[in-house]
């Protein structure tokens, strides 16, 4: 068999949706297995899913597996084939008849005496998720089709997973939810959740793994971005956008238009009709600094008329100058590289940034935010929606006193580097420059008397006090405004030096 007609072959090979009682009885055969995330990760001696390179002793292709989790393991984990008895003598006869409900057990067409599982499936921290194969179960791989629907435990779905928020909504959209695991672990805190693929496939797959999760507040519908959920409205909207540039769409779930922002842009142009006011978007994503326009001019451009309605946080996991960018190509990618550099070249491409983008609108009558991070280690939505809140409550009516009132100390990450210089036969420090390292990363040259007032901050004395003792030890002269020191604390606390109980 060819390798294109190997994969159509086992691309057809779908699960199928099932009944609410067939569905529970799949899960407790996972459940009871020990199919976790944990206990998978642990067997394959890892701490993160993606980070699998080659399996352990006892789980290798030749190897016969002793276990009920090895057993999951290998079906679905590796995709590979197991002997039919081994199956029922590990997951029980029933335990069989139940995957073989849903269809995720199959007999092996090439191997008599053998079943494979139809699907990709693993355990994720709230869901188990399917998704396509990518090897015949002798361990040929034959790659993804066009429409493949992508595993959901790489890094980058983890923490776009990660980074949305675990607070109540009344009404979430998921836009190109692949998988579905977004939509499923946002079911919790949401009244009801949307989700839309153009994909059918992934539209398949999505409502199959809503089923399998048990969860009765998703629903899961076929078609391009907003058109399948027109004329309602959503307090939560959040994509993770294909985003890589190409010339046309070779994989639905990786390319994202000629320029890599076009899904994105138009999930940014529907927020004034479908985001309801107070609401918040969420993506993470690869864009652009552009030379005379940041991502967020473009961001607030697209938005359109109300863009003042709106506001804009950025925070880069990182931020690449394209000459960088097109050095670090792997060699998978060289054949891309020229076309890249043109695209780039044409629209005046300063930087790469890959990150979060968080926009709000807002219902008041008040200036609106546009504000930039750089994320750390431990990133997660606590942090983006509080640096969003943050940026807005410093904007309310009597901020200033409420700066100086606050009581902020300095964060556990926070390093401090001090120049010297020799004058007049001494060593004098000149110049000090901070160094935050934890959730939020920030790099800042500081002026000495900052430093004292920066070092005062325990969580006890307000910003008002540090103001009257650099005052007093004539450290600022006493015209200098105390409403000018006062937000000299925004920028401290949204870099992540100080941080607020």
């Amino acid at each position: 068999m060819s390798d294109a007609a190997s994969q159509a072959f086992w691309h057809d090979m779908l699960p199928k949706s099932g009944t609410a009682e067939e569905y529970l009885a799949a899960r407790r055969v996972f459940e009871s297995s020990g199919f976790t995330y944990g206990r998978v990760c642990a067997r394959l001696g890892i701490d993160q899913l993606y980070k699998f390179q080659a399996p352990p002793p006892g789980l290798g292709v030749a190897d016969r597996v002793t276990t009920p989790l090895d057993a999951l393991i290998r079906l679905f984990a590796f995709g590979l084939y197991l002997e039919r008895d081994a199956a029922e003598e590990l997951l029980t006869a029933e335990g069989a008849k139940a995957l073989e409900a849903l269809n995720l057990l199959a007999p092996d067409p090439g191997r008599p005496g053998a079943v494979f599982g139809t699907a990709a499936l693993v355990p994720l921290p709230g869901a188990l998720t399917a998704s396509d194969r990518v090897c015949a179960p002798d361990g040929t791989e034959f790659g993804r089709a066009p429409d493949g629907v992508y595993p959901a435990f790489f890094a980058n779905t983890l923490a776009f997973v990660d980074r949305l928020p675990e607070t109540r909504c009344e009404s979430m959209l998921e836009l190109g939810t692949g998988t579905g695991f977004a939509a499923i672990r946002s079911a919790r805190w949401a009244g009801h959740v949307w989700a839309t693929d153009v994909a059918a496939r992934s539209a398949r797959f999505a409502a199959f793994n809503v089923g399998l999760a048990g969860v009765g507040n998703v629903t899961v519908l076929e078609g391009d971005m907003y058109a399948p959920v027109e004329g309602l409205t959503f307090d939560r909207i959040a994509i993770h956008p294909p985003y890589i540039p190409s010339r046309d769409t070779k994989y639905i779930y990786r390319d994202g238009g000629e320029d890599g922002e076009q899904i994105f842009r138009r999930a940014v142009e529907g927020l004034p009709r479908f985001l309801r006011p107070n609401g918040r978007f969420y993506a993470v994503l690869m864009a652009s600094d552009r030379r005379g326009e940041t991502l967020e001019q473009r961001i607030r451009k697209w938005l359109g008329p109300d863009e003042a309605g709106f506001d804009v946080v950025v925070v880069t996991d990182e931020r690449n100058a394209v000459r960088d960018a097109l050095a670090n190509v792997s060699k998978e990618n060289q054949r891309d590289a020229p076309f890249w550099r043109s695209i780039w070249e044409r629209n005046q491409t300063e930087s790469l940034l890959y990150g979060s983008v968080l926009i709000h609108r807002h219902a008041g009558e008040r200036a609106r935010v546009d504000a930039r991070a750089q994320a750390g280690e431990g990133f997660n939505w606590r942090h983006l929606d509080g640096l969003l809140d943050w940026e807005i409550r410093v904007r309310q009516p009597g901020a200033d006193e409420m700066l100086l009132e606050c009581r902020p100390r300095i964060a556990p990450g926070c390093e401090l580097q001090v120049s010297y210089r020799l004058v007049d036969g001494r060593l004098t420090p000149y110049e000090a420059q901070f160094q935050v390292i934890g959730p939020v990363r920030t790099r800042f040259k500081s002026p000495l008397w900052l430093v004292e007032a920066i070092f005062g901050c325990d969580g006890k004395s307000s910003w008002r006090d540090r103001y009257t003792d650099l005052v007093a030890k004539g450290q600022i002269p006493p015209q200098a405004p105390a409403a000018e020191f006062a937000r000299m604390l925004i920028a401290l606390v949204s870099g992540g030096a100080l941080v607020l109980e």
